[in-house]
C-alpha cells in the first residue's frame, strides 16, 4: 500500500496520487522527533531555514527540494521512492 502522505488524485479517476503536505510534515515531524533531532539543528543539516522547515512540519509548504532533502536526510528514502 502508498504510504499514508499519498491520497488518490480527484482529477484521475482514482489512479494517480498526490502528496498531502498536511502528512508529509507530520511524518517529517514523527521521523525527526523519534531520531531526537532537534528542529533547527535539522534545519541547519539541511541548508534550510528553521521557520522554513516548520512550515514544511505544519504542511503549509508544498513538498519542494528541501522537504525532499529532510525526507532524503532522515532516512525516510523508501517513503520517498513512492513520490
Amino acid at each position: 500500500p502508498p504510504p499514508d502522505f499519498l491520497k488518490a488524485c480527484g482529477h484521475c479517476a482514482g489512479e494517480g496520487w498526490v502528496l498531502d503536505p498536511v502528512a508529509i510534515g507530520r511524518r517529517i515531524r514523527e521521523v525527526r522527533e523519534s531520531k531526537g533531532i532537534g528542529l533547527r539543528e535539522l534545519a541547519r543539516k539541511v541548508k534550510c531555514s528553521a521557520p522554513h522547515l516548520l512550515d514544511v512540519e505544519r504542511g503549509n509548504r508544498g513538498v519542494g527540494p528541501a522537504a525532499r532533502r529532510v525526507m532524503k536526510h532522515l532516512g525516510m528514502i523508501t517513503e520517498l521512492e513512492w513520490v
